[in-house]
C-alpha cells in the first residue's frame, strides 16, 4: 500500500551539494520512476533529463549542488530561483513531470506526454513555457 497519487515504486532523490550519481527505477512498462530535486539549491539549477545532468547555472556553483549525472528519472523539482528544466524525447507512452517552483523558469524538451507544475497552477501538453506567463508557445 502506498501513498495516494504517488505510482508504486517511485523515488526521489535531492542533489544537494558535491557530485552525485543517480540511478533511478524503470517498471516493466519502460516508464521511469524516479524525481531529482533541487528544492535546497541556494542559486538557479540546470537539469537536463536527455543528457541524465543537474547543476548549478551561475558559474562557481553559486546554487551549491555540484554537477549531478542521474539515469531512469522522468520528474524534476527546480529551486526557488531562476531554473531551466529540460526534458527528452520519452518513449511512446510514458510522461515527463517538471514542478518549476519560485524564479523565472524556463521549461523546454520535445516531449510527448508532459506536466508540469508552476507554484500553485498546473500545465499540460505544452511545448514550451516561461514564467511568469510572459513567453508561452505550443507545439
Amino acid at each position: 500500500m502506498g501513498i495516494p497519487g504517488v505510482q508504486v515504486g517511485f523515488n526521489e532523490f535531492e542533489g544537494r551539494g558535491g557530485d552525485d550519481i543517480i540511478v533511478g527505477d524503470i517498471n516493466l512498462s519502460g516508464q521511469e520512476r524516479t524525481r531529482v530535486s533541487y528544492l535546497s539549491a541556494t542559486d538557479g539549477v540546470t537539469v537536463d533529463l536527455a543528457t541524465g545532468t543537474g547543476n548549478g547555472t551561475a558559474a562557481g556553483d553559486a546554487a551549491h549542488v555540484g554537477t549531478d549525472h542521474f539515469t531512469f528519472v522522468n520528474a524534476i523539482t527546480g529551486s526557488a530561483y531562476a531554473d531551466i528544466l529540460r526534458g527528452s524525447d520519452n518513449p511512446f507512452g510514458t510522461y515527463e513531470l517538471f514542478d518549476a517552483r519560485g524564479g523565472n523558469d524556463l521549461i523546454d524538451g520535445p516531449w510527448r506526454i508532459r506536466f508540469c507544475r508552476l507554484q500553485l497552477r498546473r500545465c499540460y501538453d505544452i511545448g514550451h513555457f516561461r514564467q511568469p506567463r510572459r513567453w508561452h508557445r505550443y507545439r
